[in-house]
């Protein structure tokens, strides 16, 4: 390994005539493999560990189902918007629920 000057900067090569950026170009497919199969585990883990209501049931399909149509149609949509999306969710159903819990308890000091 060593430095070398270029025109663009300083450019790191590996072996004779082979630079970082090249390596890691040729690499990515492995590690893309690997990151895949560490999300999948993961979320797997999760799915199994997950307090299965109807609410985690839907939003966890309707999810699945949104990723792969949109993977399909190749429409761009950040992954960050589905955990926006599904706290948004969870939180209104949360709200309502508090809501009606309020509305069947009996106020302290109020005979029915």
């Amino acid at each position: 390994i060593k430095m070398s000057e270029s025109v663009g900067g300083q450019v790191i090569e590996v072996a004779e005539g082979r630079d970082i950026n090249t390596l890691i170009k040729e690499l990515y497919p492995d590690v893309q493999v690997c990151v895949v199969y560490l999300i999948v585990s993961a979320g797997l883990k999760m799915l199994k560990k997950i307090k299965k209501t109807v609410f985690t049931v839907i939003v966890a399909t309707l999810t699945f189902v949104c990723m792969l149509l949109f993977s399909l149609f190749a429409v761009s949509f950040s992954s960050i918007f589905y955990i926006l999306i599904s706290g948004g969710a969870g939180l209104l159903l949360y709200a309502i629920g508090y809501i009606k819990s309020k509305k069947n308890t009996p106020k302290k000091g109020v005979k029915q």
